[in-house]
């Protein structure tokens, strides 16, 4: 706060010294300082020259929309100038920037698209994309003719992804996948003390189950779901898909992304609208599309890294406030158990 106070920006501070409490005005953040730019248009086109985009001309409207923040950590917004928008992304830090970077890298080609990288900073920890066309693939109708029709491109998508080189910092091997999987069962143990002996016992058994699958250096998306694939219709009945937010991309096994599929349909069968029938139907379609493409990972590692996702999932509900966060950690649980096939 104090260096704050030595830039000027006292005005952006609250600070109640008996509570030991610094509220900060938005856009103000600790962190991620470059987010001061979108206190103006005129600091907000400074900001777009910092990346390196050419932007329009003074007379060209500006105005910007935060998609999402998580404070001190990273900040996604729309920025709008005349005709022109990008999605840009702040970071707080130089790991975060950089596996978000090398992720930018990563070209279409084949089934493959991606969004068209427009400018970026190191020294603002900042990176902006072309904005893509499309509709997210978890906005559309269950079941539907042509959502399944996606799936099966997005499974295309992903078969070709996983043949690229894995030429990214981060790594998902056996060692890292255990470390998320023992930090994944204390935390639901730490909300769920009643469930402690249940999760420890359903993480051993994931434990010793990878523990038997050898690393598998494949380039994988990392935080693959619905929500990050976009489908634009275009003409003759075909369908386009962008694959969105490779800030996690990094060096692992093809299960993963395929765990984090299966995991992701059945947290929204239990949370509705889609269906257990609609579901396996989109299960389905994306692996004829990745079929198609490539040769799918087997089974039983595929339901292993279901298990181990939907363990990662399950304190979801209690961070996103829900009313029922217990029983839904008690679902995911059980799910686990008949994924696994435990008694």
């Amino acid at each position: 706060a104090r260096n704050l106070y030595q830039q000027g920006l006292h005005d952006s501070l609250l600070v109640a010294h008996e509570l030991g409490l610094i509220v900060y005005r938005f856009p103000l953040d600790r962190r991620l300082l470059w987010m001061e730019a979108l206190r103006s248009p005129e600091s907000c086109r400074k900001f777009l020259e910092q990346i390196r985009i050419s932007a329009p001309g003074a007379e060209a409207a500006l105005n910007w929309t935060v998609l999402r923040y998580k404070p001190e950590r990273r900040c996604v917004t729309r920025i709008n100038m005349g005709d022109r928008r990008w999605l840009v992304k702040l970071y707080a830090d130089d790991h975060a920037y950089s596996a978000a970077r090398a992720g930018s890298k990563v070209g279409a080609g084949g089934a493959l698209r991606t969004a068209e990288i427009a400018g970026w900073s190191r020294s603002a920890r900042a990176l902006a994309w072309h904005w893509a066309c499309g509709r997210p693939l978890d906005e559309l109708p269950p079941g539907d003719e042509m959502t399944l029709r996606a799936y099966g491109a997005a499974g295309a998508a992903l078969a070709d992804l996983h043949q690229r080189a894995a030429r990214t910092p981060l790594r998902y091997d056996g060692r890292a996948e255990q470390n998320a999987l023992r930090c994944a069962a204390r935390a639901v143990a730490a909300l769920a003390p009643d469930e402690a002996r249940r999760v420890a016992r359903l993480a051993q058994r994931m434990e010793t189950q990878l523990a038997a699958i050898p690393d598998a250096p494949a380039l994988i998306h990392g935080d693959f779901s619905p929500d990050q694939l976009l489908v634009d219709g275009t003409d003759a009945g075909r369908l386009r898909i962008t694959l969105l937010d490779l800030d996690r991309m990094g060096a692992g096994h093809p299960a993963a992304d395929w765990g984090a599929l299966h995991a992701w349909l059945q947290r929204s069968v239990d949370d509705g609208p889609c269906t257990p029938c609609a579901a396996e139907d989109a299960l389905q379609a994306f692996a004829d599309g990745y079929g198609s493409r490539g040769v799918p990972p087997a089974r039983d590692t595929v339901r292993l890294h279901t298990a181990m996702r939907l363990l990662r999932l399950a304190p979801e509900a209690f961070r996103e406030r829900k009313m029922n966060w217990r029983a839904t950690i008690s679902d995911s649980l059980q799910h686990i158990e008949e994924v696994l096939d435990v008694d």
